[in-house]
């Protein structure tokens, strides 16, 4: 097996897309959740001024949120067996590390989800350390 399992060009985009938009939109959505509460088009403004005006404009947003926010569920479960099956056959760390980040991609996926595409998808080249004993295993007629 090689050291990393080797994506295409087109599919490494659209899986580094698809981790930037599951790592953004909690953010987004805390940052809309907070604008709504401060009373900036939010159901805060309708309850203190009696404004029936943002009431439309709550409900307007939340249908419009809706799909998003599906969609992205969708996207959590995609990403997180996307990268379950990519973490167990990657052979160029160790089995604690691969558990390490299993656990870490299933239970803080905004975190580990884009340091683990940072670190071993996008860039899919072995570390110097490891590039070294990569060769001394060839040398050596083993094969990893």
């Amino acid at each position: 097996m090689s050291y990393n399992v080797k994506l295409g060009r087109p599919t490494d985009m659209l899986v580094g897309l698809a981790t930037a938009w599951v790592a953004i939109y909690p953010i987004l959505v805390f940052i809309a959740f907070v604008q709504a509460l401060s009373g900036f088009g939010g159901m805060v403004g309708y309850v203190h001024y009696g404004a029936p005006k943002t009431l439309p404009s709550f409900i307007i947003s939340f249908v419009l949120s809706s799909p998003a926010l599906g969609i992205t569920a969708l996207l959590y479960f995609a990403l997180i067996a996307f990268y379950v099956s990519h973490i167990s056959r990657n052979t160029g760390t160790s089995t604690a590390a691969r558990i390490m980040w299993g656990i870490g991609v299933i239970c803080l996926p905004i975190i580990a989800m884009p340091v683990y595409y940072l670190r071993y998808t996008l860039h899919a080249q072995p570390p110097v350390r490891r590039l070294s004993e990569i060769r001394e295993g060839e040398n050596d007629g083993r094969s990893h």
